[in-house]
């Protein structure tokens, strides 16, 4: 088996062992819900990109195929992944026949589309009678608060709020169930041995809107509403992470206010430079005033001068200074 670090991590398709857990959380837990529609079924996986999901459902459906442009990363999920069958193709144009699957999911894609209309179209075409279509995307305005800094996402094409997604898929397909997909605490009670289900209790949620991201439940006709799902990655003590980043944060302060510090030390070293230039400039205009000054005393002598009778005696003898040279 190839080593895992063999498909670079290029900031938006996810690579086992290559990110973050709250990133791979984020990603691998839309899989898990998605198994929930998978088990027995046939499973269109389109945008696979490292094929992990794609292999995931695979273990539960009756047969899963996953698509995606990058020859690069359908040759990843192939090496890494032979549970599961894996092709290039566009997510404008699926490389699957009419009515040939049960489920067809698109996690984080459309937004990458200009022609994200086809996506839609694509799903209902290859979609079995009773099939359901799972698509997940950012919302735009949680999205846009979340990147201040980063600035907008440059793989992103078009991003959707609540109401524009539900009519983007709510065009195409005459059944949709928008849900929100968020990160939240729990308190989780487990051992080492707990399984992979178990009795919860959820409160009331926050409204759709607010929702980090949003994933529509399509179908050609009505299927039953699903149950909230929650999925309890691998994150170990939240609270104490937490400490840990505040305490990362307070050094990272730490040194800006060092900067900040030693710029404040600096702009004080400059001033008093740029106050001693004023001074020194300031001596250099009155020198020069002074010398203007002598100047002009010395060009009104010469004009007195020449004023003179006896100056004008001594021209006359060609005798006496010639005032004619300028004053040096």
């Amino acid at each position: 088996m190839k080593d895992m670090s063999d498909l670079a991590f290029t900031g938006e398709r996810v690579v086992p062992g290559r990110v973050e857990p709250a990133l791979w959380n984020e990603h691998v837990s839309r899989y898990r819900f998605a198994a929930v529609f998978a088990e027995g079924k046939r499973v269109l996986d389109a945008g696979c990109g490292a094929g992990y999901g794609t292999a995931l459902l695979a273990a539960v459906a009756r047969e899963a195929v996953g698509f995606d442009i990058s020859r690069e990363a359908i040759e990843y999920a192939s090496a890494h992944y032979p549970e599961a069958k894996f092709l290039t193709g566009s997510a404008t144009e699926f490389p699957a026949a009419d009515g040939s699957a049960d489920l067809v999911t698109a996690f984080e894609i459309i937004e990458h589309l200009a022609e994200w209309q086809r996506l839609v179209e694509e799903a209902y075409r290859v979609l079995a009678p009773g099939g359901v279509f799972l698509v997940s995307t950012p919302n735009k305005i949680d999205y846009a608060e979340a990147r201040q800094r980063a600035g907008p996402n440059p793989f992103h094409v078009h991003e959707f709020e609540l109401a524009a997604f539900e009519e983007a898929v709510g065009g195409v397909f005459p059944f949709v169930r928008i849900l929100g997909q968020n990160r939240q605490e729990a308190m989780i009670f487990a051992g080492g041995h707990a399984g992979r289900a178990a009795p919860g209790f959820i409160a009331d949620g926050q409204s759709l809107e607010d929702a980090q991201f949003f994933l529509a439940v399509c179908a050609k006709e009505p299927v039953g509403s699903p149950p909230p799902y929650i999925y309890v990655g691998r994150t170990g003590n939240l609270l104490r992470e937490r400490e840990r980043w505040a305490l990362s944060l307070e050094r990272e302060v730490g040194r800006a206010r060092s900067k900040i510090d030693d710029l404040h030390r600096e702009l004080e070293d400059r001033t008093r430079w740029a106050k001693s230039l004023e001074g020194e400039l300031a001596a250099a205009r009155a020198n020069l005033q002074a010398a203007e000054a002598r100047i002009a005393r010395l060009l009104q002598e010469r004009e007195m001068v020449r004023a003179s009778r006896w100056l004008r005696l001594g021209r006359t003898l060609n005798v006496g200074p010639d005032l004619n040279r300028d004053v040096r």
